[in-house]
């Protein structure tokens, strides 16, 4: 079983995902970088049985899927928030849950048929950065899941009922979701700078 993790140098738990490839599986290829750069040229001479999306943010063409049996992508949010910005459509939306996604990727980003879903609720002083760091450790809890089950039985399971939903945008969005990013950005480097100041 040839096994891929696609990710990217400069992710914070990208260590985590390669200790426990490598643990379970023999023969694993690392890219943390863009498929397209020279030195991955004959990473797809072979096709692999899985491929593990975490933390990749580039789009996969068609001619590299093709070599993967089973791409399964991590996303992080629930099934209505596929695309970017779904720790702030959570916050804005004042969401009761928040959560993560396992799912075939596809050319079309975030729409391929989900495997898994776990879902976690959003506290009432959550923002944008705890939120991520949250939905990234649920993120990591269900790819060991899903590793553990492909080692396990040599397969994985897909579920039958759960199905993507399309959220609602007003005009307003992208300009409310951007001040509530700031403002969480902006209250980090306040409480970084008070702890620097007592020390």
């Amino acid at each position: 079983m040839k096994i891929l993790l696609l990710s990217r140098s400069n992710f914070e738990i990208k260590s985590f995902l390669i200790k426990y490839l490598k643990l379970k599986f023999k023969n694993v290829s690392i890219v943390l970088d863009d498929l397209e750069n020279k030195k991955y040229r004959n990473i797809f001479k072979t096709k692999f049985t899985y491929a593990f999306l975490f933390g990749y943010e580039k789009l996969i063409k068609k001619k590299y899927l093709n070599k993967i049996k089973y791409p399964l992508n991590f996303h992080p949010a629930g099934r209505k928030y596929p695309g970017a910005g779904c720790y702030s459509y959570a916050l804005y939306n004042k969401d009761k849950y928040h959560g993560v996604i396992c799912h075939l990727a596809i050319e079309k980003p975030d729409s391929g048929v989900i495997v898994r879903e776990k879902r976690f609720v959003i506290a009432r002083e959550e923002n944008f950065l705890t939120l991520r760091e949250k939905t990234l450790l649920m993120g990591l809890k269900l790819f060991y899941e899903i590793v553990d089950e492909i080692y396990k039985n040599n397969e994985i399971k897909f579920s039958k009922k759960l199905k993507w939903k399309k959220l609602k945008k007003h005009k307003d969005y992208l300009n409310d979701l951007l001040i509530i990013r700031n403002k969480s950005e902006l209250k980090r480097k306040e409480t970084f700078e008070q702890e620097e100041a007592s020390r």
